[in-house]
């Protein structure tokens, strides 16, 4: 069973607001609705042990020919799906996955966030 936890993007302040933090925000939760985005973890770690959660932008790696070792890179989006699964965009095709396609990669490793890094979405 995975763990529930939750961080959030403050549109205000234009920051990330930590899991551990979230309890501290106060106000109506209506307005604050307005302004904060939650993201939810997936329960999945990045190869540096880094936890993945909504939105964050992923580099993966597959091993292609392990004689040679050659590697191919990709860039995904990471989304939480209406039918009840995770998603990964590839930027570079628009076209999403499910979460089980990354058992095919050998590693992923988080470098930003949809909010935080626009620019890794060129």
């Amino acid at each position: 069973m995975r763990e529930i936890k939750f961080r959030a993007w403050d549109k205000r302040q234009k920051r990330m607001i930590p899991p551990y933090l979230l309890c501290n925000l106060t106000g109506d939760m209506e307005q604050e609705n307005e302004y904060i985005i939650f993201m939810e973890y997936t329960g999945l770690k990045d190869r540096n042990g880094k936890e993945v959660y909504e939105g964050d932008i992923v580099r993966a790696f597959k091993e292609t020919d392990y004689r040679i070792k050659r590697w191919e890179e990709y860039y995904f989006i990471v989304k939480w799906d209406e039918c009840g699964y995770w998603k990964f965009m590839r930027i570079d095709m628009k076209d999403w996955c499910h979460a089980g396609y990354l058992s095919d990669l050998n590693y992923i490793e988080i470098i930003g966030n949809i909010y935080e890094n626009q620019e890794l979405l060129k």
